[in-house]
């Protein structure tokens, strides 16, 4: 059942409650409302989604990208994410600088790994989905909002709009609190605690990407919210962008063009990038960020109405510079019949 994280927690309980989680800080995701999913979304008839064994796999790649001789505004950007740790939650940013080398700076360059991972990889290497704790399998870590500033290390978290934890991630001390905290949010006992581990380098992060290719260890995630809103449509209920922790959220007006990006150069501002991989969508994006039920079953959704699991893209960066909302995004001229 769908339960979250309960104050109780902070005092060394392990105690949940149900009811409706805290909404996380920031502003929501730009987004066009769709007029059929407000009307059928009372009355739609969805199937509560129990565990999925969708695995987050990439379906399509490319080695080379074709010419694109001519690009032509297709939408905006609209919001802008990074998440510092892996399987956390998402921190908005106003503007952001990119580049080849580091792709979203300081995009998961923490993350909480399993004890048997944490003390194999020592934070040197990227982590696979299986190795780390996020919410495909642990969706009570929706119930807790992190924020952490990447300049100081400061982790401060909220559960239902109460600071439960504020501590330093460069003093060994309260890292070993924040892992006795996820801990307890775990039901986890104290010799199965999580690592809080911090990345060796800044020669890789800890991406899904990263442990798929070192050719993609800086892609971003791009989300098209023209092909949520035709997900809204076909299924005739909302749904939320922030289920798919993308860094890079546009809105190309016509859905599922970002497909045909695969291996095709575009921009958004000044900043150019190609697409890579198709983005298959795994269980985590049943979570409701707000109640920590799975109460969407995303990828068996899309199955059944495009007969794929993608939704999004990620790309890699080749040229770098600045990115906010609002700023247009091009496109090779011609796609558009990328529509499943």
């Amino acid at each position: 059942s769908g339960m979250i994280l309960s104050r109780a927690a902070v005092n060394g309980t392990s105690a949940v409650t149900g009811g409706n989680a805290a909404r996380a800080p920031g502003i929501p995701i730009r987004r066009r409302p769709s007029r059929r999913a407000r009307e059928h979304r009372a009355d739609a008839g969805i199937m509560v989604a129990t565990s999925i064994p969708a695995r987050c796999s990439s379906v399509l790649t490319v080695e080379e990208s074709a010419a694109t001789p001519h690009l032509v505004d297709a939408g905006a950007v609209s919001d802008l994410y990074i998440y510092p740790i892996r399987g956390l939650s998402g921190q908005r940013l106003e503007r952001v600088t990119v580049d080849p080398d580091r792709g979203f700076p300081f995009d998961r360059c923490w993350a909480l790994p399993k004890r048997e991972a944490a003390e194999a990889a020592s934070g040197d290497r990227p982590l696979t989905s299986a190795e780390a704790y996020g919410l495909t399998v642990f969706p009570r870590l929706a119930g807790v909002s992190t924020h952490l500033d990447p300049e100081t290390e400061r982790l401060r978290v909220h559960v239902q709009e109460h600071v439960v934890l504020d501590v330093s991630l460069r003093d060994d001390t309260d890292v070993r609190e924040a892992e006795r905290f996820f801990a307890r949010v775990l039901d986890l006992d104290e010799a199965d605690r999580p690592r809080l581990v911090r990345r060796a380098n800044r020669t890789f992060n800890f991406s899904y990407t990263a442990s798929v290719s070192e050719h993609l260890t800086w892609a971003c995630h791009l989300v098209n919210l023209a092909s949520i809103r035709d997900l809204e449509e076909r299924i005739g209920h909302e749904v939320d962008p922030r289920r798919f922790r993308a860094n890079l959220y546009v809105d190309l007006g016509e859905p599922w063009i970002e497909r045909d990006l695969i291996g095709k150069e575009f921009r958004a501002g000044e900043v150019v990038l190609r697409g890579e991989m198709m983005a298959a969508r795994c269980a985590a994006t049943e979570v409701n960020l707000e109640t920590t039920e799975r109460d969407l079953p995303i990828p068996r959704l899309l199955k059944q109405h495009y007969g794929h699991t993608d939704l999004g893209i990620y790309a890699n960066i080749l040229s770098g510079g600045d990115l906010a909302p609002g700023l247009p995004v091009a496109v090779p001229a011609g796609i558009g019949a990328g529509r499943p």
